[in-house]
């Protein structure tokens, strides 16, 4: 879609019923989110220069996390190209071949806010051992419970099925470090914690 199609369109409630809220640019969203929260430009690495503009434009470095899978040599040299720059966080799949050794070479290379740790049922040993990993930089680890392929089949929707379910879920992961989790359940997650 060209940006004026997109500017006709309007947004949708989670039941498909059209709201009154139109499909805002990135920097339209920044504008809402100035000083009151911080923005995931999730798998955005390679719009990295475009948002920094942005981000320079509105003085709000502080306020943008993006995130990517790139290698730590790549990540270090755009970063110092810039004076400021946003957070970045690497998303981690650690049911890929090599990605614990990738995940060490972002440890040892410079120090990231957060690491985001995506696996899929049958990997929770490699998660164990990367969260100890991260913990141990003094970093946190991000889960995105969204869908069953990024978080172990510990899902939103697994947790939600009963309450013994939401302690397999959530409970995992607070006993395993996890301190940042992405959710469409927030009331849930909200009651668990408490």
């Amino acid at each position: 879609y060209t940006l004026a199609e997109m500017k006709d369109m309007v947004l949708r409630a989670g039941q498909g019923v059209k709201t009154r809220y139109k499909v805002p640019t990135l920097e339209e969203a920044l504008i809402v989110c100035k000083d009151r929260a911080v923005i995931n430009v999730d798998h955005g690495y390679h719009f990295y220069d475009e948002v920094m503009a942005l981000l320079d434009k509105h003085n709000m470095h502080d306020q943008v996390l993006i995130k990517g899978k790139e290698e730590p040599a790549v990540v270090q040299a755009k970063l110092a190209g810039y004076k400021k720059n946003m957070m970045y966080m690497p998303i981690v799949d650690l049911h890929k071949e090599g990605k614990m050794e990738y995940l060490q070479a972002h440890l040892d290379s410079f120090p990231c806010i957060a690491y985001e740790l995506c696996w899929k049922p049958g990997y929770a040993d490699k998660f164990e051992k990367a969260a100890k990993s991260i913990i141990k930089a003094n970093s946190k680890v991000w889960v995105n419970t969204l869908w069953a392929s990024l978080c172990g089949g510990l899902d939103d929707d697994f947790a939600a099925e009963s309450p013994e379910n939401v302690e397999k879920a959530y409970g995992y992961m607070v006993k395993h470090g996890v301190t940042l989790i992405q959710t469409d359940r927030i009331e849930l997650l909200v009651n668990y914690l408490r």
